[in-house]
């Protein structure tokens, strides 16, 4: 507990505060009732706490980053989904369900994304350089599978159940077909 006021207190959390006005608070000042509050409704929980592990591993000294992974070790298992701590997202981002969300920690989403349950952002192959990026104001269906180093423009709709592997440009609707034929068949 005492690395995370350290951590607090510096001027290492100047994003981190930035985050939490915007996300948790939604008001220009940041309180201690304000975050009491937050933590006790389910989503925004998640986000207060993945977003202070995830700036205390990227800007925090050895023993805040060891505190750090042990924060996301515990989201983890409270809320069966495994986001890395060196994932870039932006503000506002909306998990509908948490449950079974995967994204990796070379993912890059931009604002006001919206991402349901079972979704996956990662790599093809372990040395891919990076994995998707996705724009803002991006909707992401339940179980949809981004995969590799793709492009999502802004404003996408992405349905459920997609299996993304190419670019999807901005202001696309993006909609697996699947071929009954093939269902049969498994």
């Amino acid at each position: 507990m005492i690395h995370i006021i350290i951590f607090l207190l510096s001027k290492k959390s100047a994003d981190l505060k930035s985050f939490w006005r915007e996300e948790i608070t939604t008001k220009n000042k940041i309180s201690l009732f304000r975050l009491y509050l937050a933590h006790k409704n389910r989503n925004r929980h998640f986000l207060l706490w993945w977003r202070l592990a995830s700036q205390m591993y990227l800007h925090g000294n050895t023993r805040q980053k060891r505190v750090a992974k042990k924060i996301n070790w515990s989201l983890q298992s409270r809320y069966a989904s495994d986001i890395a701590l060196k994932a870039t997202i932006g503000r506002n981002p909306k998990f509908i369900h948490l449950t079974g969300v995967v994204i990796s920690g070379k993912s890059i989403i931009g604002d006001n994304a919206v991402i349901y349950q079972n979704v996956t952002i990662g790599l093809r192959k372990d040395d891919d350089p990076a994995a998707a990026t996705v724009g803002n104001n991006v909707n992401i269906g339940a179980g949809t599978c981004i995969m590799g180093n793709v492009s999502i423009g802004h404003n996408v709709n992405i349905g459920a159940m997609s299996l993304v592997l190419s670019d999807i440009p901005d202001d696309a609707t993006y909609v697996c077909k699947i071929n009954p034929e093939i269902i049969l068949r498994c």
